[in-house]
């Protein structure tokens, strides 16, 4: 089961029984994006004693994919909004706004003209806010 999400590059979870913790594994997918996203990747701590780490993607490249996912659903997804504007919230000022800005420029997939709108305010409201 597990081998067939794999070859078709699509994504699974694995929950943890004893803690109920579940993570969401999505495969990487032969586009740019996927690859930028894997340089970008970012080593967090999961667990103590013995330490372990787990690679996660960027604050950045989580929100560019919620925005595609919000598009691929006809952009009516609550979740996927609320999702991307909390991780702008927490992040605010952390996030590399120029990178967000030049792959929303280049990759038509992320949002429609409407919603590239709506976001370019959020994330100039976030740059004003830096400088």
């Amino acid at each position: 089961m597990l081998g067939n999400q794999i070859w078709s590059s699509s994504s699974f979870n694995i929950i943890h029984l004893e803690t109920m913790f579940k993570v969401d594994v999505f495969v990487r997918r032969q586009r740019s994006f996927d690859d930028a996203q894997f340089q970008r990747r970012v080593a967090q701590v999961i667990a103590t004693n013995p330490e372990r780490t787990a690679y996660v993607a960027s604050a950045e490249d989580t929100v560019l994919a919620k925005l595609e996912w919000y598009r691929m659903g006809g952009e009516v997804s609550d979740r996927q909004r609320r999702d991307v504007l909390g991780v702008l919230k927490v992040q605010g000022e952390l996030l590399d706004l120029a990178y967000m800005r030049r792959l929303l420029g280049r990759q038509p997939q992320f949002m429609s003209r409407s919603c590239a709108q709506r976001v370019g305010c959020v994330l100039r409201t976030f740059r004003q806010r830096k400088e």
